[in-house]
């Protein structure tokens, strides 16, 4: 109860303050890739103070561009309003109700060796079918609030069963 989506984004981070001829962008906006922000850099939480040198393409809620900055400013808020790092809001109010135990929402130099290891088109100067070659992606810490969760396919499991629930899981809203 104490995050309103429909208010400005800003209320909650003062220093998240892109550029826009049209209305704030709110929570909702951004939750929905609706905010009209591109994805155009990735910074983890340094670019929610870097935004306020980009411009919005088009008026909040009226398309969608998928945004990580979006997520990672989410994210920005929730750690304001509770006081305490994204990580540890996730792990305890997401992965300890689903019984998550498997789950971490972060990439750390002390998990690093349960992690999977990502690959890519070697060639990142051209589109890559499926045809070109493949190299291992090197390892990077982080814990930003758009991505970085290393769980194991039960653990998953639980977490759609808590989305096909509507929010519910074993009868409990999460």
């Amino acid at each position: 109860g104490e995050f309103d989506p429909h208010l400005p984004i800003a209320h909650y981070v003062p220093e998240f303050r892109p550029q826009t001829r049209w209305r704030a962008i709110t929570g909702d906006d951004l939750f929905t890739h609706t905010s009209g922000l591109p994805d155009a850099f990735r910074y983890g939480r340094a670019q929610v103070a870097l935004a306020s040198a980009l411009a919005t393409a088009y008026p909040p809620g009226a398309h969608w561009w998928y945004s990580n900055l979006g997520y990672v400013t989410l994210g920005t808020a929730l750690e304001g309003i509770e006081g305490r790092p994204w990580a540890k809001i996730v792990a305890d109010r997401v992965f300890a109700p689903l019984g998550m135990v498997h789950s971490e929402p972060a990439y750390t130099q002390e998990n690093r060796a349960r992690a999977a290891t990502g690959y890519d088109y070697t060639f990142d100067d051209r589109p890559s079918p499926p045809a070109h070659p493949v190299a291992p992606v090197g390892w990077v810490e982080a814990d930003d609030p758009d991505s970085f969760v290393l769980s194991r396919a039960a653990d998953m499991a639980n977490y759609a069963r808590f989305l096909l629930g509507d929010g519910t899981f074993g009868g409990t809203r999460v």
